[in-house]
């Protein structure tokens, strides 16, 4: 797996990802704005990445650092699901594959959601919380 940072808003990528984001399936789940690649290029603890598997583009990590954790969310696109891209990534992200050091990885996952829910509880992560609609899991690295 390989992973390549968006940097600039003039990626030519971007018209396929917001494509992408605004399937149904996804959009459910994970909505982003106008200005999403202006934010995810601009802000500095922020970034996104595309997955590649070979010369394929199967998904999308987003993270956010806030001291020592970082908050993920990732994005395996409809086509390539269930095919162990999402496990691969989960594990070079805990092993350290992205240029951050962290001690816990935090993500959110709506109540009903259930297959991202199996996904992170397969991959480790334990629920610690609710707010409203949202399940918080967790996962220590130490």
């Amino acid at each position: 797996m390989k992973y390549i940072e968006i940097k600039d808003t003039k990626d030519t990528d971007i018209p396929h990802l917001a494509s992408v984001h605004s399937l149904p399936e996804i959009s459910k789940f994970i909505s982003i704005s106008d200005n999403y690649w202006n934010y995810i290029t601009t802000e500095e603890k922020i970034s996104y990445y595309k997955i590649y598997s070979e010369n394929t583009l199967v998904g999308t990590v987003h993270t956010e650092f806030d001291g020592n954790t970082l908050y993920l969310s990732i994005l395996i696109f409809p086509e390539h699901q269930n095919k162990g891209y999402g496990t691969a990534a989960i594990r070079d992200i805990k092993s350290g594959v992205l240029p951050c050091t962290f001690d816990r990885i935090e993500v959110s996952i709506a109540t009903d959601n259930t297959d991202s829910i199996k996904f992170f509880e397969k991959c480790g992560f334990i629920c610690v919380s609710q707010a409203e609609n949202l399940l918080n899991y967790v996962y220590d690295c130490r």
